[in-house]
């Protein structure tokens, strides 16, 4: 019985995280500014790797795995910060500074420098 119930587990567990379309979702970075961001995922892909580079000016791709525990971790020059994730939300408290998390929808992450959105002088 343990088998067979050990068994069932594995393979349901399986189909969750491999065969659902809608259990893992894609949401974007979009850099405005003229400073480089550091992204990474606990749970997840950022230019389908654990830890990205996003240039000035640029889209990167942020791809967010149905785990628990997730965070995502964002650094530059301007701004920075961990965030709990879940699902395609991020987490936050607040202000957050030159970035805009869940915008222009949930999981994507849009910084300052466009639109009279200035950033602020590096630290």
């Amino acid at each position: 019985m343990k088998t067979l119930t050990w068994t069932l587990s594995l393979i349901a567990s399986a189909i969750l995280l491999s065969g659902s379309a809608s259990a893992q979702c894609t949401r974007h970075f979009y850099n405005n500014s003229n400073y480089t961001f550091k992204v990474g995922i606990l749970t997840g892909l950022c230019n389908n790797t654990a830890i990205c580079t996003i240039r000035p000016h640029s889209t990167g791709t942020l791809v967010y795995f149905p785990l628990p525990g997730g965070t995502i971790n964002i650094s530059s020059r301007i701004a920075g910060g961990t965030f709990g994730i879940s699902g395609c939300y991020i987490y936050h408290h607040g202000n957050t500074g030159a970035i805009a998390v869940n915008s222009p929808a949930d999981g994507d992450v849009t910084t300052c420098g466009r639109s009279g959105w200035r950033c602020p002088a590096p630290r």
